[in-house]
C-alpha cells in the first residue's frame, strides 16, 4: 500500500468565512489539475473531508477541509480557502513564521545517509564473549575488538538486517548484521579442553 503525504493547496474561490462556514460540504470548489508531487497532469479526484479549528479574533468554530488524491502516484493535498492561514496552537504561530525566524540556527544535513542514521531507534548493548550482542531478540555478530564493552548501536526496527555501531560523539564505527543461524553450526570452533592422559603411570 502507497503511503499518503498531505500537502496544501491554498485557493482563492471565497472571501467570505462565514458563507464558507455555512455552507460546510455543500461549498463549490474549483476542479484542480496536476500533480506537484509526480507531474500527472489530470484531473485530481476528491478524496472526502476533515474538520479544522479556525480562530478569529473574537471567536472560534470548526469548518470543513476538503481533500484531493492524484490517481497517480496516490499523494494528497488539502485545498485550503486564501483566508485561513495556518496556525499551530502549541508554538502559537504560523509554522513558516518560526522557521524564518530560527533559520540562522538550522544545521544542514550534508548526505542522505547521515540523515537516514539520525532517525535510527538507540541503545547500548554489552558485547558476550562469543562476540555477539542481542536487539529485540535478535542475535547480531560484532567484531571481537568489543568483546566485554557496552557499546551504542543503532537500528532500524522495521528493518533488523543489519545495525550500526557508533561512538559517543555520533561517529559510526562498524556496521554488524543477525548470526546466521545455518552457517554458525557449520564453523569449527577450537575448544579449551584438555585431552586425557592415557600413559601409564610411573612407578618408584
Amino acid at each position: 500500500m502507497k503511503s499518503l503525504t498531505v500537502m496544501i493547496s491554498i485557493t482563492s474561490f471565497f472571501k467570505d468565512i462565514t458563507t464558507y462556514k455555512d455552507l460546510g460540504k455543500e461549498i463549490f470548489y474549483p476542479v484542480q489539475y496536476g500533480c506537484k508531487h509526480c507531474g500527472y497532469l489530470g484531473r485530481l479526484h476528491r478524496h472526502g473531508f476533515y474538520s479544522r479549528n479556525v480562530l478569529t479574533q473574537y471567536t472560534s468554530f470548526r469548518v470543513f477541509i476538503l481533500r484531493i488524491k492524484c490517481p497517480s502516484c496516490h499523494k494528497t493535498y488539502s485545498i485550503l480557502p486564501s483566508f485561513l492561514i495556518p496556525y499551530h496552537t502549541v508554538i502559537k504561530e504560523k509554522p513558516m513564521d518560526k522557521y524564518i525566524r530560527h533559520v540562522d540556527k538550522l544545521r544542514f544535513i550534508p548526505c542522505r545517509e547521515e540523515l537516514d542514521h539520525i532517525f535510527l531507534y538507540r541503545t547500548i548493548r554489552s558485547v558476550k564473549n562469543d562476540a555477539t550482542l542481542s536487539i529485540d531478540n535478535n542475535l547480531f555478530e560484532v567484531p571481537l575488538k568489543y568483546v566485554g564493552e557496552r557499546i551504542h548501536v543503532r537500528y532500524d526496527p522495521t528493518a533488523m538486517e543489519k545495525a550500526y555501531i557508533f561512538s559517543e560523539e555520533g561517529q559510526i564505527l562498524d556496521t554488524i548484521y543477525p548470526v546466521q543461524k545455518i552457517d554458525n553450526t557449520k564453523v569449527r570452533r577450537e575448544q579449551n579442553i584438555k585431552g586425557i592422559d592415557f600413559s601409564p603411570f610411573s612407578t618408584h
